[in-house]
């Protein structure tokens, strides 16, 4: 797995933070899990402007180590804290504020989001500090996928059962390849509350996760928000349809009122995707498996994501030579997996080379629409042999 990107968002009066926050974030490093960048890795001779905005785009957690100091600074609230914003509010990056002194925080906008270390308590305020540094970094383990509350007890040898658990009520939801946990789904009165989505592969592993607080709801509703968190958490675009009411189901949880049962939620939501259970704190679970109904699905869950990939919406704007480029990989990488899977004289596996072979460098955009067209029809048949 590729190491998450982790940006220090600080002022140098938190030097002496930051420092001890990368000295516990070592672990993390020496296993390849993140590379973290901040301002002292600038070398002499850098335009640090615009290194440093590099930086924090290509960045997949944006670490805010807030202050006093760090709100006054100009620099820090005006570009790298409203920068962060933009690209966590895009689905594009995670945000962590990390509290490290006391400060008037509460109504600035980063504010919305779940803050580090638990219950925001700041870092200087801890009695052993190394405690809140080590909460922070579990915070980050949600996200990298390195993280893995699932909590597996093994039964005897002789028919090995894995179980889970979760110390409060979450909500499961099986997709093709994994399966989302919904959890912090108990309502709180703090107004920075979020409901916690994690996704899981069937192996029981994490792969990433987000959390939705009701002052996201337009931007989650809309097709790009929708892809947007997908694409956050590390669903694989084939799945994605299936994801979606999950993602919708977690907008409500956060935005019902005390009366609302979340029994009756869910049976709404199970009347038209049946995948979804309910359960209690500390209750026992089965690890979940792939439905029955998704067997299909998940065997052809790579062709499916190539079908998405070739897909040209007419309300996106696109870069014709990225396009081609894309396309180019993904005709090579269809034909491989169905040649992997289907006899070689198979008429499915003949009809795609077909098409594979019919593709052109210097496609319009036009013709490339039509190009995937037909190469999505004939990978669709052809997931019927599989």
């Amino acid at each position: 797995m590729k190491p998450k990107k982790i940006f220090i968002s600080y002022c140098h009066q938190d030097e002496e933070f930051k420092d001890q926050l990368i000295v516990h974030l070592s672990s993390l490093k020496r296993r390849g899990i993140i590379e973290e960048w901040h301002d002292r890795k600038l070398i002499s001779g850098q335009e640090w402007d615009g290194k440093i905005k590099q930086e924090l785009l290509d960045s997949d957690i944006i670490l805010l180590l807030i202050s006093a100091d760090f709100i006054a600074s100009n620099y820090c609230y005006e570009t790298e804290i409203e920068k962060a914003m933009e690209r966590h509010d895009q689905g594009d990056a995670n945000v962590i504020p990390v509290i490290l002194r006391p400060c008037d925080w509460k109504d600035l906008p980063f504010s919305k989001i779940q803050g580090s270390p638990k219950d925001a308590k700041p870092l200087s305020k801890w009695d052993n500090r190394d405690e809140g540094y080590l909460d922070v970094i579990n915070s980050i383990k949600s996200l990298t996928g390195e993280r893995k509350p699932l909590n597996k007890k093994e039964n005897q040898p002789t028919k090995k059962i894995n179980t889970i658990s979760f110390p409060n009520e979450v909500i499961v939801g099986r997709l093709p390849r994994g399966f989302i946990v919904i959890e912090d789904i108990e309502i709180k009165e703090h107004p920075s509350w979020a409901v916690v989505v994690h996704y899981y592969d069937y192996d029981g592993n994490i792969r990433y996760g987000t959390h939705y607080h009701e002052s996201y709801h337009n931007r989650w509703e809309s097709p790009e928000g929708m892809e947007g968190q997908c694409r956050k958490i590390s669903i694989q675009k084939g799945d994605w349809n299936y994801a979606e009411s999950a993602l919708y189901l977690t907008m409500e949880l956060r935005e019902r009122k005390e009366q609302d049962k979340i029994e009756d939620i869910l049976k709404r939501y199970k009347s038209d995707y049946e995948f979804f259970e309910y359960y209690q704190k500390d209750q026992q679970i089965i690890t979940p498996t792939i439905p029955k109904e998704f067997e299909h699905l998940n065997k052809t869950g790579e062709i499916r994501d190539i079908i998405e990939e070739l897909r040209i919406d007419p309300w996106k704007n696109y870069d014709i030579k990225t396009l081609t480029e894309d396309f180019e990989s993904n005709r090579r990488k269809s034909y491989l997996l169905l040649f992997d899977s289907l006899n070689g004289d198979h008429p499915a596996l003949s009809f795609v080379k077909e098409i594979v072979d019919e593709f052109r460098m210097d496609f319009t955009i036009d013709k490339l629409r039509v190009w995937s067209n037909k190469l999505s029809d004939a990978l669709i048949d052809a997931c019927k042999y599989l």
